[in-house]
């Protein structure tokens, strides 16, 4: 924090080209943004009493408002939110201004769009990482297609390809949203490509490397005891890592075995039951115990109060040289990785399907709408079978018949969570 004063503001920049937040010591909350471009913002950040959710409330640009100004103004925001409201929200429903600067609408996209999305997070990220440095302060009509080039051309010479084109899909789509409201005539960035050619993962994990991923995993991964698991139940479960990170006490029937995964938390709002293994059960009750007495069971001190895909990811990259990987993985290719073992166990497409939760591709066709069976005895099959096989895979016993010894394979020193 910085005892911010009239002559600091006046002086502040972004050192080293990159945008940075000065945080008020005086009024607890208050912000001052400064791009490289020279542009200062003034914002005020609080945590939403409803959900605890991170908010940054936009107060204006300086030197338009001042520093006596903007403290004024973060204290009628702070008293708000002491009476339990969301000024964020209420300003959105009652501002019908137009926005002036790529910074104003990106802040209006996120409040009434990207906050609503299951990407919305990621959405936020990716704006305030790699695009509002360059043209937050920018008018709208300012902004030409090479502004927007140069940012995903960066992107791609760090090394991300994949990354400049959802950063690409995130701005696209925050122009579409301004040309429907109205604020702009047409997107600077019309019929503009992606920057780099999309390739479907086509990566699954061998017979050696599950057998190392999973040993390293328990003994010799330097990750938290919660991404251990969670890392394990992708590969157990077959379930999305978003699914796994952000699973409730009260979606669990571990008696019956089984995960009851709502339709809200689901990818392609179809609810899912998941038949539980025995080693998945073992899992699941191991991390309850561990979490506390809130409804998550893997609880986080991180923003959204749960551990994310994301921080799940990194942590398995960090760690590519410790389970030697020639090929890089992620929590996704866990789950392709049990989609090939079901093949290889004889299991047919369409009980992975099932398993996975995806679509049907005839859902929309005669035999779709008249298909209801539940696939559960066939799900529940395909599930056990695989937890057998993972403990032959890992203990080298093609006879494998009890599952649960696979968690205690390699144990760690007494009292410590694997």
């Amino acid at each position: 924090m910085q005892d911010l004063t009239d002559r600091f503001v006046q002086s502040a920049k972004a050192p080293s080209g990159k945008r940075v937040d000065y945080f008020d010591r005086k009024v607890r909350g208050l912000m001052l943004r400064v791009t490289p471009n020279g542009v200062k913002t003034w914002s005020y950040r609080y945590s939403r009493k409803s959900d605890s959710k991170r908010i940054r409330m936009t107060i204006g640009e300086y030197p338009a408002f001042s520093l006596s100004q903007a403290r004024n103004d973060a204290l009628k925001i702070m008293a708000e939110v002491a009476r339990r409201k969301d000024p964020a929200k209420d300003r959105k429903r009652g501002d019908r201004s137009k926005p002036r600067t790529f910074g104003e609408l990106a802040q209006r996209y996120v409040t009434e769009r990207a906050d609503t999305k299951r990407s919305g997070f990621k959405d936020t990220q990716m704006l305030e990482k790699d695009v509002l440095p360059d043209l937050e302060g920018e008018p709208l009509e300012e902004i030409k297609r090479v502004d927007v080039t140069m940012i995903l051309d960066r992107i791609v010479k760090r090394g991300a390809p994949i990354q400049a084109n959802r950063t690409f899909e995130i701005i696209r789509q925050v122009f579409g949203y301004a040309v429907e409201k109205g604020f702009m005539e047409a997107s600077p960035i019309l019929r503009m490509k992606a920057p780099a050619k999309s390739r479907s993962r086509d990566r699954a994990l061998s017979h050696d490397e599950i057998r190392v991923f999973w040993r390293r995993l328990v003994a010799k991964a330097p990750m938290r005891w919660e991404t251990r698991i969670i890392l394990r139940l992708c590969l157990v479960t077959g379930q999305r890592v978003a699914e796994v990170c952000g699973v409730l006490k009260t979606e669990l029937d571990l008696d019956k075995a089984e995960w009851h995964l709502p339709a809200e938390r689901v990818k392609n709002f179809s609810a899912h039951i998941v038949p539980l293994s025995p080693l998945a059960v073992l899992l699941f009750r191991k991390a309850i115990a561990h979490a506390g007495n809130g409804e998550l069971v893997f609880p986080s001190s991180g923003v959204r109060g749960y551990a994310t895909p994301g921080a799940i990811a990194r942590a398995m990259r960090r760690s590519r040289d410790v389970f030697a990987f020639k090929r890089e993985a992620t929590p996704h290719d866990l789950r392709r990785t049990l989609a090939s073992g079901l093949g290889e166990l004889g299991f047919s497409r369409l009980v992975q399907d099932k398993v996975l939760n995806h679509v049907s591709i005839d859902r929309g066709t005669i035999a779709g709408i008249y298909d209801r069976h539940s696939y559960a005895k066939e799900k529940r099959q395909a599930l056990e079978a695989w937890a057998v096989h993972l403990e032959g895979l890992v203990t080298g016993r093609a006879d494998a018949g009890n599952v649960v010894r696979l968690h205690q394979s390699n144990p760690r020193r007494a009292g410590a969570p694997a």
